[in-house]
């Protein structure tokens, strides 16, 4: 852990002409959109996997912060008293992404509060990350702090890849099940593009970690779920 923030900056470069933010020549769905600024500020931090730029914002949408403490960090001063670090707009960035070090555009109130929080960024920024990977990967309905995060650009990143737990339950259906009636209907299922991945990881998980020969392969209710 880093006992004294890193601050950057990311320039015009990163931004398409309609403003959009690309990284890698790839626009980030839900990344934050260049406004009147030139650049967009945030901090890094980095795990054993990836780097992360997560990015301050001014007005953060206080309703929202309170019901979801782990998706912001509050650096409320005087002078900006919505202001924060916005975890639903981090970014993973690699070497091939030119950040800028300068002088910083935030506060000296603010900063002295992001150095005293530093536990608290790298918690709750820890906290939010594994809370998106454990709700995709369970096939949850993402709650409403993973809905429209820029964490779904990242998946490869982040280890994500809802294909092998669907893999591995046809694998066990056509070995345990292979004589059970409804074995065809089920490979079908999760093999469906068109029926969402978090409908079908549901059914993968529970074939997955089943524990009873007789666990329902499909549930009753697909064909509306579709």
């Amino acid at each position: 852990m880093n006992s004294y923030p890193i601050i950057v900056k990311m320039s015009s470069e990163y931004f398409n002409q309609n403003g959009n933010l690309k990284i890698n020549n790839k626009t980030v769905t839900e990344g934050l959109k260049k406004e009147t600024r030139p650049y967009i500020e945030g901090t890094l931090i980095a795990d054993k996997d990836n780097t992360y730029f997560i990015p301050f914002r001014t007005h953060i949408n206080q309703r929202f912060a309170e019901l979801y403490e782990n998706a912001i960090l509050s650096l409320a001063t005087p002078k900006n008293p919505n202001a924060g670090l916005d975890f639903t707009k981090m970014i993973i960035v690699d070497n091939k992404v030119d950040l800028k070090v300068e002088k910083t555009g935030v506060d000296t109130e603010q900063f002295k509060l992001l150095v005293s929080k530093q536990p608290e960024l790298w918690n709750k920024a820890e906290s939010y990350v594994e809370g998106y990977k454990r709700e995709i990967m369970n096939g949850e309905n993402l709650s409403p702090q993973y809905r429209y995060t820029t964490l779904q650009n990242f998946h490869h990143e982040l280890g994500l890849d809802p294909s092998k737990q669907l893999k591995k339950a046809i694998k066990i259906i056509k070995t345990v099940y292979a004589h059970d009636k409804t074995s065809g209907d089920a490979i079908k299922y999760l093999s469906d593009s068109n029926v969402p991945m978090c409908q079908r990881l549901k059914v993968a998980n529970k074939i997955v970690t089943a524990k009873k020969p007789k666990t329902k392969l499909i549930p009753k209710n697909r064909e509306q779920r579709r």
